[in-house]
């Protein structure tokens, strides 16, 4: 989750001032190995944003892990 807050101000030679933060609030998942076909987690994850996740691994467990999600 983002959570970004900002003030635009103008100072008194007329530039724009921006003042803010950005809170951020993440929750982890371990799941080993990471793209064992029993362990959902990871695709959950991305399907709710419509988002894709690349990874570059040289093991054929990835290839098997997105086929079997409907992705490879």
């Amino acid at each position: 989750m983002s959570d970004l807050t900002a003030k635009v101000t103008k100072d008194s030679k007329g530039s724009i001032v921006v003042e803010g933060y950005e809170a951020l609030k993440y929750n982890f998942h371990f799941d080993t190995p990471v793209f064992d076909t029993k362990h959902g987690k990871l695709a959950e994850i991305y399907e709710r944003w419509q988002r894709v996740l690349i990874v570059i691994d040289t093991s054929e467990s990835l290839c098997l892990y997105l086929s079997l999600r409907g992705r490879g």
